[in-house]
Parts: C-alpha cells; structure tokens; sequence
C-alpha cells in the first residue's frame, strides 16, 4: 500500500518527530510511506491507499488541530480512502485531573467533534487505557484499542553525543511556571554533572535559564539541536532524568533509566505502561493491522 501519514510530527516537537523515525523504520520494505509533515500535499491523495491520522496527542477540543486533521479526513472520505487513527491520544484543554469527578463529561464535550470522523475510522489505538475508556464513552463501541505509545519503540543513536552518567534536565516554560523551577535548578547547579536537553521549540526560555544555571559550562552541558534517536542515545546513559515532557518520561522508561516527571498534564498522568508491556513489542500494535 502507498500510506500517506499527517500527525503531529513536524512541529518542532523531538517527541512527536519520533514518530517518523519509528513508521520509516517499520514500513521498510512493506509499504510506501509518505510523510511529508507537518502539512502534507492533498495532491497526494491522487495515488495514496491509505491515511494514517497520527502518532500525537492530537484529539483536542475546537481549535487548529481539529481543523488540521479535517482536512485530510474529508479528503479521504470524499475519494473513498479508507483511514485509521494510530497512536493517538485525548488532549483535555479543560481539566487534566482524571480523577476529578466531572472529568469525563467536561472531556466528552470537548471532544464531541471529532466523533463523526473517529466513527468514520477503520481501526482506532490510543496510547493509553485511559483514552481507550473516553474514546469508548463517546463511540459506545468497542472499536478502540490501547497500547504503549510508539515512542517506546526509539532506539539510541549508534554514537554517544554526550558522556555518561549526567543528570538530563527537560525544561519547559509550564513546568517552570508551575513551581518545579528549584527541581531544574538545583541539579543544573551541579554542572559537572548536568545536560539540559531541549525537546520542543516553544522550551527555548526554559533551556536557556537552566543554561544560566549551568554557567561558563552551559554550550558544553546543552543539547538543543538533536534528532529523536540522538535524544535517546543521550537519555540512555543519564543516571537519572527531570523531565516536563511527556515523551522525555518515554525515552526514559524505555532506556531503563530512574526518572522524575514534573510535568502535570493528562498525558503524563495517564501513562501506566511497565517494562514488560512496552519492551515486549506491544506498541507495533498500533501499526500491524496495516
């Protein structure tokens, strides 16, 4: 099949980016595989099979992302183009809290546009149990499946692009604001033993003041311009992790290495994935029905 791919890659978003890298890796030699994120040609659609909506958070409530992905939805469905959704998963604007008591109705109401195309879809996974639960509360089927985030299936460069044993700070500008500012500070403190690693664009005022703490060291205790399996050749041989981002925990639980999440969100609440899960191979899940 000739698969055309519009997800959230291609937004400056190390994380997100990963998912390219992951599909590439994957359809080799199976499929034809187009991903020219993070806004594809429609023309494309003149040859493609299939569309892939995904890997990301990308089932917000009305905002850009929703129409981003109408667009490629309503041209599948208008030429008869089957699609699916892969590696998805619920980003409540909100309330974050799942156990908050009116969760559920305040994310269903959110979402409820994106029921008519979910309903549309040939096969649907969601990156965590649950989204599955949302997804299941808005279909009233049983059309959605679970499984680890893509992301766990990244692989280390095969060269090292920062010693071992450091500290890995993830900043973002929401963590910082949030109160964890002293979590990056006092560890960048310690330069020595320090990376500040730079996983999304919008992260640049936050990078840049755990570089202040880092001091004369800070060009050499940095990393801002990486590749995803560069971001995870560093993860892997850190000592320990502080991260704000979803996908920094990721990288993290796949490489095995302690870590600590400052980041509140849904997403990274909702991630209760064990090593026995995503180490045996569960994510491709998401992409054999293919």
């Amino acid at each position: 099949m000739k698969i055309l791919v519009a997800g959230a890659s291609g937004f400056g978003n190390l994380g997100d980016d990963a998912y390219k890298q992951i599909m590439s890796d994957y359809f080799e030699g199976r499929h034809e595989f187009y991903f020219d994120s993070p806004y594809p040609d429609l023309r494309y659609f003149d040859e493609m099979d299939h569309l892939i909506i995904g890997g990301g958070g990308l089932i917000y409530g009305e905002n850009a992302h929703l129409r981003y992905m109408e667009m490629y939805m309503r041209e599948a469905i208008a030429r008869d183009i089957p699609f699916s959704f892969r590696s998805v998963g619920v980003q409540p604007l909100k309330i974050n809290n799942p156990e908050n008591k009116d969760f559920m109705p305040t994310v269903l109401e959110e979402i409820k546009k994106w029921k008519p195309y979910l309903e549309q879809a040939e096969y649907i996974s969601v990156r965590s149990r649950k989204d599955k639960e949302i997804l299941d509360a808005l279909l009233q089927n049983n059309k959605t499946f679970a499984y680890p985030d893509l992301c766990y299936l990244i692989e280390p460069a095969n060269y090292f692009v920062f010693h071992k044993g450091s500290s890995v700070l993830i900043p973002t500008t929401l963590s910082m604001k949030a109160g964890h500012y002293d979590d990056y500070t006092a560890v960048a403190g310690l330069s020595d033993q320090a990376v500040a690693l730079q996983f999304a664009r919008d992260d640049v005022e936050a990078i840049n003041t755990v570089k202040g703490f880092l001091g004369g060291k800070s060009e050499l205790n940095s990393r801002e311009r990486l590749t995803p399996r560069e971001a995870m050749a560093v993860i892997s041989r850190a000592n320990h992790v502080i991260t704000g981002r979803y996908h920094g925990m990721v990288f993290a639980k796949k490489a095995g290495v302690p870590y600590t999440s400052v980041d509140t969100r849904y997403k990274s609440l909702v991630d209760d994935w064990n090593s026995t899960e995503f180490l045996g191979g569960l994510p491709y899940r998401h992409l054999d029905h293919l």
